[in-house]
């Protein structure tokens, strides 16, 4: 929304596939948002994957997905390795501080994301989590009803899966 900006804190994003990591990297410093991107792909376990890039007949709109079940295996052209790691061993290693808002489109890989941030979803600090869901709008919703989120459903085109809306009840 024009005119709003981010008056305390940074926005800190994680991007493992190299080219959208660039462009997400331009646009930070475009703006003059304050924020890192991390190389990361937000998972249940540190390791490293393969990360499977997808066809996209959209410019700057390659997707691609470390989960094994969402990406259309005949429609991705590559995988490449790529390094994962639990969003809560960042915040208690120090690289990152306690999120506070998380707004989470990983194609699918989400289930594993959430899992790897349990301790700093139950901490009274995240207010509000939004989650695109990729065919698993269910396992999303109970992970975060049992981390005690309020869910509520938005569509705001009124089409298309709805994005899940993760309430802090604390």
């Amino acid at each position: 929304i024009i005119g709003q900006k981010l008056s305390h804190g940074e926005v800190v994003a994680f991007e493992p596939y190299p080219p959208n990591r660039s462009r997400l990297e331009q646009h930070i410093n475009i703006n003059r948002v304050p924020g890192s991107v991390q190389s990361y792909a937000l998972a249940d376990e540190n390791g490293s994957v393969e990360f499977k890039v997808q066809i996209s007949s959209q410019s700057g709109a390659e997707q691609g997905s470390i989960d094994n079940v969402y990406p259309d295996s005949t429609q991705t052209i590559k995988t490449i390795p790529v390094d994962t790691a639990r969003g809560d061993k960042l915040v208690s290693s120090g690289l990152i501080e306690p999120p506070t808002v998380i707004k989470m489109d990983i194609e699918g890989a989400a289930p594993a994301a959430i899992k790897g941030l349990r301790q700093c979803l139950s901490a009274e600090k995240c207010r509000r989590i939004y989650v695109e869901p990729h065919d698993n709008s269910e396992e999303i919703s109970d992970l975060l009803q049992k981390l005690g989120f309020e869910i509520e459903s938005i569509t705001p085109d009124g089409h298309g899966e709805p994005t899940i809306l993760g309430i802090s009840q604390q």
